[in-house]
């Protein structure tokens, strides 16, 4: 994936110079020209990171070459070369040890071109604890996404899953640019793994600025204990017999690691005025996450936290990570819910993955955990459904009436969970809470609102006319 990814992008010009003047960062993010007049303007930062190996990657100023040192320490024992001049390089670094620290820096001749870095690979088998971080939807308040990258970075994560909408337009260099220079710091340390957004606009940019794993639209990982996988329901078919459909099914057989995480752009469950579920995922992939044992389900687009637990699987909407909140909802299965700038720092240690949410000042909230099943326990069931019997076949209605609430001033009405199975919290519901511009309200019922069309700063395919579900352009949504 290395430097025929560079293609596309030849020079930043004026556009990262406007990016750098709205954070007054000129100095931070680009460093001083070597004697040779190189100057780095992105990066360096992390890609497909392995147990074993790891790409680095930026972008100059000038056409150059240049070298990756790197190590065990600062002393750097190893070093990989470009492999031709260019403005543009990514390095792959080899042979390296499972989870292990490891030194680098980017130098063009006897100058070095960025400071020294750290990253860690990424878990093997026998590695039995990880730390990672999930949040998107940065788009288009920079000075917010920058701020709690910095925290998100404080946390040390081993990698950072993003659901999406990393930038306002995938199209415009300039949003790309204001992107790495916000999370410069983080990404020289820890590798993001993305899912595509609708706000990616599936740009060649996005393809020629990240290498990823598969074919970069829809992938999977590994690390310790869990299998990671990456959807794209933004851009790509995902409906039964698509070639991402049965790709997941091969996917989710295959793996045998005993935590499965999902995460994806749009939600499966979300309640709020504006955006909501997204029903041809409940219809055609729920299913799949019921059958095969994934615990945890990630995804974005709306611009707020939300904790929603169907049929033993939990669904996360983490949109704060820095574009304009909306305000949100609750619903039958909603568990916790606040509308707030925030990340997920989660930790897995053999059979417990623990999760908490982590606002922009450091204040954390909702903390939960969930408990795996043991290891070699059959999940795989007896015979798989068809495109036409394809529907969640078990969930409860997120229109269904809740329980009566209980409205007091400091006792706040708990939700109706799905039934406890593998993978639920092992530890006791939190109270529905809804917090929107830092002011609590009691959740006194569902929201019933229904019918909304996806939020999207431009018009879709499909806004006006009937699509089938399950193609990208479908954002009709049941909340």
């Amino acid at each position: 994936m290395a430097n025929k990814k560079w293609l596309i992008i030849r020079a930043m010009g004026s556009a990262l110079a406007i990016a750098l003047l709205l954070f007054g960062l000129v100095g931070h993010v680009i460093a001083p020209a070597t004697a040779a007049g190189v100057r780095i303007l992105r990066g360096p930062y992390l890609q497909d990171v392995t147990p074993t190996s790891a790409e680095v990657c930026w972008q100059a100023n000038v056409v150059h070459s240049a070298t990756v040192a790197y190590g065990l320490t600062s002393d750097y024992d190893s070093a990989m070369a470009t492999d031709k001049e260019d403005q543009n390089h990514c390095v792959r670094l080899e042979g390296l040890r499972p989870y292990t620290q490891y030194h680098y820096q980017v130098r063009t001749g006897d100058e070095t071109l960025a400071p020294d870095a750290t990253f860690r690979t990424l878990a093997g088998l026998e590695q039995q604890s990880i730390h990672f971080v999930a949040w998107g939807d940065h788009r288009s308040n920079p000075s917010i996404h920058h701020q709690l990258a910095d925290v998100v970075k404080a946390t040390d994560p081993d990698f950072v899953v993003d659901v999406g909408d990393l930038v306002d337009s995938g199209t415009s260099m300039s949003w790309w640019s204001t992107f790495f220079i916000a999370e410069h710091d983080l990404l020289a340390t820890a590798p993001v793994y993305p899912a595509l957004g609708n706000h990616e606009q599936n740009s060649p940019l996005y393809f020629s600025l990240f290498s990823l794993p598969g074919n970069e639209r829809w992938y999977s990982f590994d690390s310790g204990p869990a299998h990671f996988v990456s959807l794209d329901v933004a851009s790509s078919n995902y409906k039964p017999g698509s070639e991402q459909y049965n790709w997941l099914l091969r996917d989710l057989q295959d793996t045998m690691r005993p935590w499965k995480i999902v995460y994806m752009h749009y939600p499966a469950y979300a309640y709020a005025p504006v955006g909501g579920s997204v029903q041809a995922i409940r219809d055609y992939l729920v299913p799949l996450f019921e059958m095969y044992g994934v615990q945890l389900v990630l995804s974005g687009h709306d611009h707020f936290y939300q904790r929603n637990v169907v049929n033993g699987v939990t669904y996360v909407v983490t949109g704060g990570g820095g574009a304009p909140l909306y305000p949100v909802g609750v619903g039958s299965t909603t568990v916790y819910a606040e509308s707030t700038y925030e990340f997920m720092k989660i930790s897995i240690a053999g059979p417990t993955l623990s999760s908490v949410a982590v606002r922009l000042d450091g204040s954390e909230f909702d903390s939960f955990n969930l408990t795996a099943p043991p290891v070699g326990r059959a999940q795989t069931p007896a015979a798989m459904p068809t495109a036409h019997t394809m529907r969640a076949p078990t969930a409860p209605s997120p229109m269904a009436t809740p329980e009566p609430a209980t409205v007091a001033t400091h006792a706040l009405p708990t939700a109706a969970e799905s039934p406890a199975t593998s993978g639920t919290s092992s530890t006791p519901p939190t109270p529905v809470r809804i917090v929107t511009g830092g002011v609590a309200t009691i959740g006194v019922g569902l929201l019933a609102w229904k019918g909304f069309r996806r939020h999207s700063r431009q018009p879709e395919k499909g806004d006006d006319e009937e699509e089938d579900e399950g193609d990208p352009q479908d954002y009709q949504v049941n909340s």
